[in-house]
């Protein structure tokens, strides 16, 4: 029995033995999970022949690698999101060019300013008082013109048509006779050529009256800004609004008249609205800069101008302001036609100033 048991025992353990004899290669990574020498380094790049990458066959690829994740169709944030639109920064003024505070430190006894291109709004700066100007003046009258021209635009005005002074809207200086009358387009230059207070009564009162020519100016987008009738007109009508309007108001004003409504009109010619802007007897002119032309208005309470200035090849509206209570910041007294004067020549030749040297900055800087 054991004769006929041991070749069979022999036979069984040389079959197990072969089948239990493993081999470091069965316990290495197999090479074509990673094949580390088909890696380019900066030094091995050129070393390894190609010959030595070992080809993988392509059913044992496609069962041992797994597919990536799908990739996502839109990132959840973007490094781009608050990059700088170059195009629209170069519109603007550099702040480091243009310090406002500054400028209005050196200003102090003006209220508030605004300073823009004429071609270019959006490159402004200004500064602006928390409190509302008590008036700006005779500066208020280029509003009202804006508003009777958009009306000979629109065919509601006549520019031909006459307009009769009355008794309640007599100006005295003014010269105007009761009973005189003014096409339209002589009032609209009156009033800006020698800065008449009868003519624009005379337009409000054409375009509707005051509620209306309320709703005139703030339909051109100067929501600040209200008119009443001016000097003898009080007298004998209750005045329901202040006259008064604010620097940024006004600054659109001046952009709105070169750009659109000057155009109602042929600009050329020596009744137009035009010829009285830049011809007008009441200039504020500094040094370093061409007057272009502008609206001034002084009473005793404010004086202010609004007008477009040359400098340095390049236009510039600038709108400065001045009331009673900045006024006796620098001056003591009321307001009158010479120190009102004075006080914007001294505002508008530091504010030229600092626009020269910004501009000389921008150039060095290659802007």
């Amino acid at each position: 029995m054991r004769a006929f048991l041991k070749p069979i025992i022999l036979v069984m353990a040389v079959n197990y033995a072969t089948a239990f004899n493993f081999t470091s290669d069965d316990f290495d990574e197999t090479s074509h999970h990673i094949n580390h020498n088909s890696i380019s380094t900066a030094s091995s790049d050129n070393e390894k022949p190609k010959d030595d990458v070992q080809k993988i066959p392509q059913d044992e690829f496609s069962k041992s690698i797994t597919p990536p994740p799908p990739v996502p169709t839109a990132p959840k944030f973007s490094f781009y999101r608050d990059s700088v639109n170059l195009e629209e920064e170069l519109k603007k003024p550099d702040e480091q060019l243009v310090d406002v505070d500054e400028l209005a430190k050196k200003i102090y006894w003006v209220h508030s300013f605004k300073v823009m291109k004429l071609d270019n709004p959006e490159w402004s700066f200004s500064n602006k008082s928390r409190i509302h100007p008590q008036s700006v003046a005779s500066v208020i009258k280029l509003p009202v013109v804006n508003a009777a021209l958009k009306q000979i635009k629109e065919g509601m005005i006549s520019p031909r048509k006459k307009l009769k002074v009355v008794a309640d809207n007599i100006q005295s200086y003014d010269g105007e006779p009761v009973g005189q009358a003014y096409t339209v387009t002589n009032a609209i230059h009156a009033t800006l050529y020698r800065s008449s207070n009868t003519c624009p009564n005379l337009l409000a009162e054409e375009m509707g009256g005051l509620m209306a020519t309320r709703t005139n100016l703030h339909e051109l987008g100067y929501t600040s800004t209200g008119y009443n009738y001016l000097s003898a007109k009080k007298r004998t009508i209750t005045p329901v609004f202040k006259v008064g309007s604010t620097a940024d108001d006004l600054a659109k004003s001046v952009y709105d008249f070169y750009h659109t409504y000057r155009h109602v009109q042929n600009p050329n010619r020596r009744d137009s609205a035009w010829h009285a802007f830049t011809k007008t007897k009441y200039k504020i002119n500094v040094p370093g800069a061409y007057n272009t032309g502008g609206k001034i208005g002084t009473n005793s309470i404010s004086s202010t101008y609004a007008g477009i200035y040359r400098i340095d090849q390049t236009d510039y509206i600038i709108v400065t302001l001045i009331d009673r209570r900045s006024f006796n910041m620098k001056y003591k007294g009321r307001i009158n036609a010479t120190n009102g004067d004075k006080a914007l020549e001294e505002a508008n030749a530091i504010i030229v100033e600092t626009i020269l040297k910004a501009s000389q900055k921008s150039l060095s800087k290659g802007y």
